[in-house]
């Protein structure tokens, strides 16, 4: 399989891969570059993947979206009137005492965050309460990761206010939540469709082993299960991979890729922005890298 410089490789067949091939299909780049799509699985959809059980099907990974907070998504289910329904657990009913006290208890900690904003939430919370209510207190959230030492304060609330099974516990109450009734993998295997349609070619089967930046042309190297090697050295390179599987690919990942924090850790999110729609006038020497 050769990969020449009319080639935009893009590693991942997730939402955000498939959704970079459709967006460079759609601008006719098809016709003059050829867009491939390499994927670790055999299938699309990446994090999103879901399984029927007795006529119900159920979300392995990716399972709800909210309107007010992911207006990218909801924008796509509407366009293709994919089926969805209101999310199941944002409005579960907690009998135990600690949990109608939480709020409150929230709500009066929540001004004095930045006195501590280089404290754990543990620690922050035992500057007010004592220790054994400041586990209670993390446990009834049901977040293992809210115990974690570089989780600030600060990062706890965005984590408690952007996730719809503690969401009542703070003043985002208000927020939809909806899941797709097929599985949130119906929105990948539409847009999979489509690109296909456009011309974008897929090889499944192919992992990500090696990124090389150190060379004078970046290069990407990838294996399948048959121990096929590609290794990718000329053309438009895109990578769309999870922070988990970056971290295994020994390239210093987040660290050497951003200067941007989440409070206290790398933020591993990256989030680009452009004036004007670069692959309008890609050139055949250029080399991209986006993560996920």
């Amino acid at each position: 399989m050769s990969n020449k410089e009319n080639t935009i490789s893009i590693v991942g067949a997730g939402v955000s891969g498939i959704m970079c091939a459709l967006t460079l299909a759609n601008f006719h780049l098809g016709s003059k570059k050829v867009i491939k799509v390499f994927e670790h699985k055999k299938r699309v959809g990446g994090r999103a993947h879901a399984i029927k059980v007795q006529e119900q099907f159920i979300d392995l990974g990716a399972g709800r979206f909210s309107p007010q907070l992911h207006k990218n998504i909801n924008e796509l289910v509407a366009h293709f009137n994919i089926e969805h329904e209101s999310f199941p657990f944002t409005q579960l009913t907690r009998p135990q005492e600690l949990h109608s006290e939480l709020k409150g208890i929230l709500n009066k900690l929540k001004p004095l965050c930045e006195e501590h904003k280089n404290e754990s939430f543990f620690d922050f919370l035992t500057s007010y309460l004592d220790e054994e209510q400041s586990k209670d207190i993390i446990n009834a959230l049901g977040y293992d990761s809210l115990s974690l030492p570089f989780i600030t304060p600060n990062i706890a609330y965005d984590i408690i206010e952007k996730h719809p099974e503690i969401q009542g516990f703070s003043d985002n109450a208000g927020y939809t939540w909806r899941n797709l009734k097929a599985g949130f993998c119906t929105l990948p295997q539409i847009l999979y469709a489509r690109a296909v349609e456009l011309g974008v070619e897929f090889h499944f089967d192919y992992e990500l082993i090696t990124i090389d930046t150190h060379t004078k042309k970046p290069a990407l190297t990838l294996k399948n299960s048959d121990d096929e090697i590609i290794r990718i050295t000329q053309g438009d390179m895109i990578v769309t991979l999870p922070p988990t599987a970056m971290s295994r690919l020994n390239c210093n990942f987040p660290q050497d890729w951003t200067h941007y924090t989440y409070g206290s850790i790398p933020l591993f999110k990256g989030f680009l922005f452009y004036d004007t729609p670069w692959w309008q006038e890609l050139s055949l020497t250029d080399h991209v890298i986006i993560t996920n």
